[in-house]
């Protein structure tokens, strides 16, 4: 019997270490681009480098002009602005409903970071995930010859992410990601050949998902 028992403890020991081994899954890169998720968290690392200079690349990072342009489907609105912050409101409306998020960005010229964080959330419809926490930053190094441009968020939903969800959250991202490394690519040319940011309503991508 205390042979039994024994193994029957080795057993559980074994599946439950396979059990908490299944949670976690192992990240997957694409490109440039990492993805990881646990549970209901995932968590997303974009990185490439580029030829401007810091101050440019912390003003596309930050200005909401430069928003406008590589941001695409989803209803963003300015709420707020001060020296180095803002409030965007960012409105995405989907067959089943609609979701409104506010995020805080704040830029640190010092670190030469844009940081945002998730200030509330409120979704009308069935079967839309909830944001129950959501922040990020973009960080630039630099080298003195590149710099390099490093996009991380980690977001919360309240359920867990499935492979429907993952699907559409690696897909959405990935078009974030190409349009906005795209941008900068454009802003490297010069002064007359790149993009003129412009002003009024902007259709901006779902980067919050």
């Amino acid at each position: 019997m205390k042979r039994l028992a024994r193994w029957m403890m080795a057993v559980a020991a074994v599946v439950g270490l396979a059990l908490r081994g299944t949670a976690a899954k192992m990240p997957e890169t694409d490109g440039g681009t990492t993805y990881a998720r646990n549970g209901n968290t995932y968590t997303v690392r974009n990185v490439f480098q580029s030829s401007s200079k810091t101050p440019e690349l912390l003003n596309i990072c930050f200005d909401f002009k430069h928003l406008q342009q590589y941001y695409h489907g989803t209803e963003v609105r300015l709420v707020a602005l001060g020296p180095d912050w803002q409030r965007l409101e960012y409105r995405t409306d989907y067959m089943i409903g609609t979701s409104t998020v506010v995020y805080k960005k704040t830029r640190d010229r010092a670190k030469n970071t844009v940081s945002f964080t998730m200030l509330s959330y409120k979704a009308t419809g069935w079967g839309i995930a909830a944001l129950t926490a959501s922040s990020g930053s973009y960080a630039i190094t630099d080298d003195g010859k590149i710099r390099t441009l490093t996009y991380e968020q980690s977001v919360t939903v309240d359920r867990e992410i499935g492979p429907i969800d993952w699907s559409l959250i690696k897909r959405k991202t990935k078009a974030f990601f190409t349009d906005f490394e795209a941008y900068v690519r454009h802003q490297e040319k010069p002064p007359e050949q790149a993009i003129t940011p412009t002003t009024g309503p902007a259709s901006v991508a779902d980067k919050i998902l």
